[in-house]
């Protein structure tokens, strides 16, 4: 009888004593372990998600591209700011003259692309009205942290997709380019390059870098941020070529990342602009 309840007593002690402190330390660690482990990974994932929407927009863009071109043998030209070495901008009306100039008509530009590319609200061209217009996600990098809105859109009239893009630089936009004979001219040509991740660097505002897949997580935005400076940290570029296929461009197909942080001019192909402003491909 004795014996039992020294047991009993025993037992109860054991199941009420839980963990040592010692026992929970070496818990806490190993779950600190494996966070460590993951989270990066789960980072990386995330972006390699990002990465490859990107590349899916810049496919649309391109059937929209080939479906205009097809539909009213017209050769699309560069767009509006192209001429100011920015080719990563939207005019948003192609037809419209107001105190901030005007693309032709064969112009790429919101109204010529909206029945072709999907995500586009509230468009009015009859009565040029902005203040409905809004932009879903389709037109747009999703890596980037800066997103367009009515306001972009209405205060501009051309709001910036992430993307630059390449066209008409077989004639009057020769001089911008290093190598034009690499970008797309005014029809179709094989092997040219269409459109490609934004991977600009702003020289006038002192070196800063607008990259859509840049390795620490923070991209720059013309006219917003935040902004990378010094070398580029990126991982490659999305290229949309004139076959309309796209191929992701790895970082080490570029030249160094000091060549590319340079003073102009630098080794890697480019548009340059003006305050010599870079838009690399």
């Amino acid at each position: 009888m004795v014996n039992n309840k020294i047991f009993s007593d025993t037992t109860v002690v054991r199941r009420l004593r839980g963990f040592t402190l010692i026992e929970l330390l070496v818990v806490v660690a190993i779950l600190a372990l494996l966070i460590a482990i993951l989270i990066p990974s789960l980072g990386k994932a995330r972006e390699k998600a990002k990465q490859v929407a990107c590349g899916t927009n810049l496919h649309g863009f391109g059937i929209a591209i080939q479906t205009y071109i097809s539909e009213y043998s017209k050769a699309l030209t560069s767009n509006h700011y192209a001429n100011t070495g920015i080719p990563n901008g939207i005019w948003v009306y192609n037809n419209w003259n107001d105190n901030q100039g005007n693309p032709t008509g064969d112009q790429i530009s919101l109204e010529a692309m909206a029945p072709y590319m999907k995500g586009v609200n509230g468009l009015n061209p009859a009565s040029h009205d902005l203040s409905a217009i809004t932009i879903t996600k389709v037109w747009v990098c999703p890596s980037q942290p800066f997103f367009p809105t009515n306001s972009d859109v209405s205060g501009y009239h051309w709001f910036s997709i992430n993307y630059s893009y390449f066209a008409g630089f077989d004639s009057t936009l020769r001089g911008l380019a290093t190598t034009p004979d690499d970008l797309f001219g005014h029809t179709p040509q094989p092997n040219k390059i269409l459109m490609e991740d934004s991977f600009f660097r702003w020289q006038g505002g002192g070196g800063k870098w607008d990259i859509n897949h840049g390795l620490n997580g923070t991209t720059g935005q013309h006219n917003s941020g935040p902004y990378l400076t010094g070398p580029p940290k990126f991982s490659g570029n999305n290229v949309l070529t004139s076959d309309y296929s796209v191929r992701f461009k790895q970082a080490n197909e570029y030249v160094s990342p000091a060549q590319l942080d340079a003073a102009p001019p630098s080794a890697q192909p480019h548009v340059i602009g003006g305050g010599g402003d870079q838009t690399f491909y």
